[in-house]
């Protein structure tokens, strides 16, 4: 052994001197025959030196072939065993070191995939290598060159040291590692100091933060009407629901003797077949499993493996989650056709948020949020709290407790026979409220993870709000916070209607689908037709066909929310929220929620009551008139003196909703003017009006709102005065003012002998061109519009329909014309931002990207996949990912509205909390309760007022400069740089409406 030693010695320092490869001289010597030398010392205790001097040999070769493996490890532990008690220290030394060579492996071999993917939202960033500066601390006086290598690429990438420590989420001993790590290479590295970033810094919040910084308590809108001792009750429940990741819904069709009996004898079935698929289930993971792990070993380290994600969970829990995709597919009902690959998605997010709750559990993060919660639903159950909003009670929380910030027919029937539907858990409302959102990766949900933007692929937003300073994300992170902490509960008296029209038939003209036994049966079509009978009947039955479907999908969506409405009739419920690339705000559950239909609306009440006060019982009244759509043109006055007129049909309807005089159904909006009917009898009925408490939520409604905020960009005179920016004594109606500027161009048309201008006579209505209206500030093409005419124009009486597409280019066009002169500042505005998002897309082949006035990062996510072939002789081609130009243009104009739509709703939001009043929004439609209505309003304008007030559009050119422009030395050598240079810095020109009139303007918002 000794000569064998020896040879070695001599061979390896032989090798280290001349740099010679043994693999190219074939002097085979490899790791394993260190390891026989290994192994034979290990057989005596006496022997531990030299094993320490043998694997200091293959550490310093410098090459893999020759680094210790995990037989290398088993040696010497099999050596340090024989004197166990007194090696302790060794033996932890050994265990240690080997578990961070294992992981220093793997992280190279990733971190080199990484790098040769190609793309850039796979590129290593902070986090990656503060990872691999971690394995490399745990051994850094061995691995000097190493940290060095890898702080030099660091820093070739742009990637300070510095960010690591502020802006990724790691533990303690994670951060000492990696401070090691640099240390061994610079040993003056200081790291950041962690500075405060919970308190805001946009501008538009500084009055905000003000009043904060004068107040020692705090008005909580939401305290009442549950305890914290019943909270903790319903907080066990919605972990459970989470970590199960499935809910279980009874459906509210009602069972036939035959369908119960059906169900009886389904249960044991259903079991039974459970149990088998379990079983070859867990036998196929296993196997393939097996499979996958030989083909790794053969495998090269530049490719990704499933047998790798395969250890993330046992293989019970991948059974599971694979029987948790099955009985939710085999009961969906909707006649849809999924793929294979919806199929993969929904099991990889699955995955990804079980390993994800595993995590938690590991780092004992969900016991540490049970904590948390007892104290924290003390503070929101009660009537003031001690911070400003509810993520700064929750951060003070964490500081207090010490705690860390950072199948085939007959099989589905079968299914179906229990009449049960599986959703997952984040499809239904919270039994609690949500976790307050404290960073961009926390929030929502207690157990399960919800992401802040939601969107197939939001790592590129991601990655840019990863880049942005804590507190330019608060305010976005505070909305969310204050929207979900909004208690909700269902309106029974709505809900047990409703159950009652959908069971019996469905009403289309109150948005309940028929029932799809009611459906009439297809024409048939056989071969004793002629040619013509036979087209017809085809015809015919390929749009029953169509009608049929569409109508059982609306079917099914109306039965999921119903069924869910009727799990929560007895329950006071939250609702999480996220939102988009834009920063607009959407509730996590999709079903049942404030965004929905008009009947969902009507389903839903605040969870907490207010009394009406003196006002409230107007404001109930004038929001039914509104529902109605009966007095558009009217004062908010002269509503009231209707809506008193009519007070005997809205008992009536309140009283006898389906046998009365039904005047609820000629509403536009019936179930909400059902809803607030039934709200506005009770309050009547009550002792005094002004002491009942009403749950009931009132709407104030933008105008046209993307106008709204295009006619205040450009300080457009007569547009905001179309729609309603300036005072008036009724509310003006830029539908109608559209409308009549399309009659007089069709009147001196008709009079000039065009043909379709005298054909529309008398047909050119508001109803016809509201939708135009609407959408041309959202984007709408010239055919877009042209097709919304064309629906309206179908289903007109009496009009000649063989002249519908003539007449709908020609109105489309008019229409156009007739915005394009009543908002000729909005125009100039929306026409330079598709000439920049054009020569943006044209010279430098990158999406449109912006940052909204508080501070969210904005990023288009349109792109497109374009195959070239290589010009080499070879055939080969490569594709590339690059911005969709089409769609960049298109998208440009309407995305910036709804990012400034959005971030008014923000403000309004932060400063409402701020009063102490409800608040909740539904984009540009703003709900809080009826005693509200008028604080909610006056914030409403001031914030538009102080949104507006700031210079968007200069702003927007300065950035859009900063990220797209070119030096004046290039722009003189081409053309197409220099017009890019222009048109970005070429901020269109203001009217000069005052924005001041909107404080004034009763109509802005009602």
């Amino acid at each position: 052994l000794d000569t064998a030693f020896l040879t070695l010695k001599r061979a390896l320092l032989k090798w280290s001197n001349s740099k010679i490869d043994f693999r190219k001289n074939r002097l085979k010597v490899h790791v394993s025959v260190y390891n026989l030398l290994l192994h034979a010392y290990a057989s005596d205790k006496t022997h531990l030196r030299r094993i320490y001097s043998l694997l200091e040999m293959m550490e310093e070769a410098g090459y893999s072939e020759v680094e210790p493996d995990a037989e290398s490890y088993a040696a010497l532990l099999e050596c340090l065993g024989r004197d166990a008690e007194g090696r302790r220290d060794e033996i932890q030394i050994c265990l240690t070191t080997m578990e961070s060579k294992t992981h220093l492996r793997r992280i190279y071999s990733l971190l080199e995939m990484m790098e040769e993917a190609g793309y850039s939202e796979v590129e290593p960033d902070a986090e990656s290598y503060a990872a691999l500066l971690e394995c490399l601390g745990r051994d850094a006086e061995g691995r000097r060159d190493e940290i060095q290598i890898c702080l030099t690429t660091m820093e070739s990438k742009g990637i300070n040291p510095d960010c690591m420590f502020t802006k990724c989420t790691l533990k303690e001993e994670s951060k000492n590692y990696m401070l090691k790590a640099i240390r061994t290479v610079s040993d003056e590295y200081v790291p950041p100091t962690p500075t405060d970033e919970s308190d805001y810094s946009a501008v538009l919040l500084e009055d905000l933060s003000r009043k904060y910084g004068e107040k020692q308590s705090y008005v909580n809108p939401y305290a009442g009407e549950v305890t914290p001792e019943q909270l903790m009750n319903l907080l066990e429940e919605q972990i459970k629901r989470e970590e199960e990741g499935i809910v279980e819904v009874d459906s509210v069709l009602q069972l036939t003797p035959g369908q119960l009996e059906g169900h009886k004898k389904a249960k044991p079935k259903l079991k039974e077949i459970e149990k088998q698929f379990r079983e070859v289930l867990l036998k196929a993971i296993g196997e393939r499993r097996d499979e996958l792990n030989r083909g790794f070993k053969r495998q090269s380290v530049y490719s990704l493996n499933i047998a790798v994600f395969l250890s993330l969970l046992s293989d019970q829990q991948y059974v599971e989650l694979l029987m948790k995709e099955i009985r939710s597919f085999l009961t969906i009902i909707e006649d849809k056709h999924y793929t294979l690959s919806w199929f993969e998605l929904q099991l990889g997010e699955m995955v990804h948020r079980q390993y994800t709750k595993e995590v938690k559990k590991k780092r004992n993060i969900l016991e540490d949020t049970k904590t948390l919660y007892a104290d924290y639903v003390k503070v929101y159950t009660s009537k003031t709290m001690a911070q400003p909003n509810h993520r700064k009670t929750w951060l003070a929380l964490q500081d207090k407790h010490g705690i860390d910030r950072n199948a085939d027919e007959n099989l589905t029937r079968l299914f179906r026979q229990g009449y049960k539907m599986h959703f997952d858990t984040f499809k239904l409302p919270m039994l609690v409220p949500p976790l307050p959102w404290t960073s961009t990766k926390s929030g929502g949900m207690i157990h399960d993870q919800v992401n802040l933007v939601r969107s197939n692929d939001s790592r590129p937003v991601d990655k840019r709000i990863q880049a942005r300073p804590s507190s330019e994300m608060l305010p976005s992170l505070d909305t969310l916070t204050a929207l979900g902490a909004c208690s909700w509960k269902i309106n029974e008296p709505i809900l047990d209607l409703a159950l009652k029209i959908f069971r019996e038939k469905g009403d289309m003209t109150l948005d309940i689908p028929y029932l799809p036994s009611s459906y009439p049966p297809l024409p048939k079509i056989d071969k004793t037709m002629s040619k013509r009978d036979r087209r017809e009947a085809f015809q015919k039955r390929e749009k029953m066909v169509k009608e049929q479907s569409e109508n059982y999908s609306l079917w099914c969506t109306e039965l999921y929310r119903l069924s869910m409405a009727n799990m929560f009739r007895n329950d006071v419920f939250w609702l999480p929220h996220n939102m988009d690339f834009r920063s607009r705000v959407y509730t996590v559950a999709p079903f049942l929620q404030h965004m929905g239909s008009d009947l969902t609306r009507g389903l839903l009440m605040f969870g907490t009551g207010k009394p009406l006060g003196p006002r409230g019982l107007d404001w109930l009244k004038i929001h039914l008139i509104n529902t109605t759509g009966f007095k558009k043109r009217s004062s908010l006055k002269e509503r009231l003196i209707y809506a008193n007129e009519l007070l005997p049909e809205i008992l009536d309807s309140a009283d006898y909703p389906l046998e009365g005089k039904k005047w609820w159904r000629s509403s536009d909006e019936p179930w909400q003017t059902l809803a607030c009917s039934m709200e506005i009898a009770k309050a009547i009925r009550s002792p005094n009006h002004e002491e009942f408490i009403s749950h009931f939520p009132v709407h104030q409604d933008g105008t046209c709102n993307g106008l709204q905020h295009y006619a205040a960009l450009g300080r457009d005179q007569a547009g905001a005065k179309s729609v309603n920016l300036a005072p008036s004594p009724v509310p003006c109606d830029v539908y109608s003012d559209v409308t009549e500027l399309v009659e007089k161009e069709r009147q001196a048309d008709a009079a000039k002998g065009n043909e379709i201008a005298k054909v529309l006579e008398g047909f050119v209505s508001r109803k016809v061109i509201k939708q135009t209206v609407m959408t041309t500030v959202y984007g709408v093409t010239p055919y877009g519009a042209k097709l919304q005419i064309l629906r309206q124009l179908t289903e007109l009486e009496g009009f000649p329909h063989k002249h519908d597409k003539e007449a709908a280019k020609y109105l489309a066009e008019k229409t156009f014309k007739a915005i394009r002169n009543m908002f000729k500042s909005a125009r100039r505005i929306q026409d330079w931002f598709i000439q920049t998002s054009v020569a943006v897309s044209k010279v430098c082949l990158k999406p449109m990207e912006w940052t909204t006035p508080l501070g969210f990062p904005v990023i288009q996510p349109y792109y497109k996949t374009t195959k070239y072939n290589i010009k080499d002789g070879s055939k080969k081609s490569v594709k590339l990912i690059k911005p969709n130009a089409v769609k960049q243009k298109n998208a440009f104009p309407p995305n910036f509205v709804h990012s400034l739509d959005a971030t008014h709703m923000m403000l309004t939001s932060l400063y409402c909390l701020e009063a102490g009043i409800t608040f909740v929004s539904v984009h540009d439609c703003f709900w809080t309760h009826p005693c509200d209505v008028e604080i909610m309003n006056k914030i409403c304008r001031e914030q538009f007022i102080a949104l507006h007030n700031q210079p968007i559009l200069s702003q927007l050119s300065e950035e859009l400069c900063e990220k797209y422009g070119f030096s004046e030395r290039e722009a003189s050598k081409n053309p197409s740089i220099a017009h890019l240079n222009g048109i970005l810095r070429r901020v269109p020109k203001k009217g000069n409406f005052a924005l001041e009139k909107v404080k004034k303007s009763e109509y802005f918002f009602s």
